[in-house]
């Protein structure tokens, strides 16, 4: 499946095929997990806890391909340190070792106090990177029903830190119960390898999340930060709502860009990278949006729909409709109908 990913997609498959091998490798090790296994390949099984601090930048780094969003190579390794970190600890005080003196070792507890900071600064890592992607995929304000399967990704991946956090609290207070920990770990495993088979599938039968253009290439030089980047979008979603300058049937990118400070070009880029969409279509609907609500609304009653499709700024009845039926799949007659059809259901009962 992997080798499927790598021919099929440019920069997701190298996160998506990491994801997989990553988790892959501590599934084996974890789902193993036995006496025998443990007093025969411990330095293997302790070298597994690396994933916990693996997945976080991994999986944030999957989250912001399949979004579109921009990754910064160059400063993108320093999410890794608190991995390399433990790997050379691991060099330096486990694989010097056999495995019989690594399990005395770990028996007389002398490492306890470096698990608790290990599983201390693992879970508010995995905590901080949900919370990025979950931020990253809220931001992508256009059409997120588009990557509704990174919403299932995201909670996936919270049921995970749940199973770690519960691992973690039990080992540490209610160590009499250390059984629960083996489960907490196998159960979290198991969720990871199902949420992989899950984005895997997805990436193979889906035409939403990864077959947008990507823009990065196109913008890979641009002066523009993520940060400035979010400001804009945010500064244009407000003009928009505030100002209305959509009702404008003249609208244009340089017209639209001196309204609110930037030079087309850098709009252009804004509208295309924040919002995945062109200008035309982007404006188009905020015109769809305030056409509904305006067709929803007695103050209209007295006009036809082509007569509010030219208030909100629509030119000819064409492109109206062509707007329409691309925004929601349906001609306007056919989108009230049926609304209005489940709404008087509803009433009826």
């Amino acid at each position: 499946m992997s080798i499927v990913l790598i021919k099929k997609y440019r920069r997701e498959h190298g996160f998506l095929l990491s994801l997989l091998l990553l988790i892959s490798v501590g599934l084996v090790l974890r789902l193993g997990y036995s006496p025998a296994f443990y007093s025969e390949w411990v330095k293997w099984l302790l070298l597994s806890d690396v994933t916990i601090l693996l997945f976080g930048p991994i999986f944030y780094g999957f989250v912001r391909s399949a979004l579109k969003l921009r990754i910064d190579h160059r400063y993108y390794w320093l999410h890794f340190l608190p991995a390399v970190l433990f790997l050379i600890r691991y060099s330096l005080k486990v694989l010097p070792f056999t495995a019989a003196e690594v399990i005395e070792l770990e028996g007389s507890g002398v490492n306890n106090s470096f698990y608790t900071l290990f599983y201390v600064v693992s879970i508010l890592s995995s905590v901080a990177y949900l919370v990025f992607a979950f931020k990253a995929w809220m931001n992508r304000s256009a059409k997120k029903d588009s990557y509704g399967i990174l919403k299932t990704v995201l909670v996936f991946n919270a049921i995970i830190i749940f199973c770690w956090l519960a691992t973690f609290l039990v080992a540490t207070f209610w160590p009499e119960y250390y059984w629960i920990t083996n489960y907490g770990y196998q159960i979290a495993f198991l969720l990871l390898s199902s949420g992989a088979i899950a984005i895997s599938y997805q990436a193979l039968t889906s035409t939403t999340v990864f077959s947008k253009p990507l823009l990065e290439t196109k913008y890979s030089k641009s002066s523009l930060t993520d940060v400035e980047l979010n400001k804009w979008s945010y500064k244009l979603e407000s003009a928009m709502k505030e100002e209305a300058f959509f009702l404008d049937s003249t609208l244009t990118l340089e017209k639209l860009g001196k309204e609110v400070n930037l030079n087309k070009t850098q709009l252009s880029e804004v509208i295309n990278r924040a919002f995945n969409k062109g200008f035309a279509e982007w404006v188009n609907e905020y015109r769809i949006n305030e056409f509904i609500r305006r067709v929803e609304s007695d103050d209209f009653g007295h006009l036809t729909f082509i007569g509010i499709a030219t208030e909100v700024g629509f030119n000819t009845k064409a492109n109206f409709n062509k707007a329409f039926k691309k925004s929601k799949g349906q001609t306007p007659s056919q989108y009230f109908a049926s609304n209005m059809g489940a709404t008087n259901a509803l009433l009826s009962k």
